[in-house]
């Protein structure tokens, strides 16, 4: 298994609780509204090699990336 994805509706502010208690982040988050979505993944867990990711859909969005963050991501989970 590669990673998780948890769905929040508070992305922001799950993202910032979460930096606030120490997770730290391949990626900062990515997407906005007028894309459709935002997310981001964390390191991996050094206990499971796990990535979490952090994931909002905007509307009726339902794809996994949008077009001008797939090449971010897909490189920073390439480094894990």
């Amino acid at each position: 298994m590669h990673h998780l994805a948890f769905y929040t509706e508070e992305i922001d502010a799950t993202y910032a609780a979460l930096r606030r208690d120490g997770m730290e982040f391949l990626v900062e988050l990515v997407g906005s509204p007028a894309e459709g979505l935002k997310q981001t993944f964390s390191n991996a867990s050094p206990h499971t090699l796990v990535v979490n990711e952090y994931i909002y859909r905007y509307g009726g969005f339902d794809g996994f990336f949008t077009k001008s963050n797939v090449a971010r991501l897909t490189e920073v989970t390439g480094r894990q």
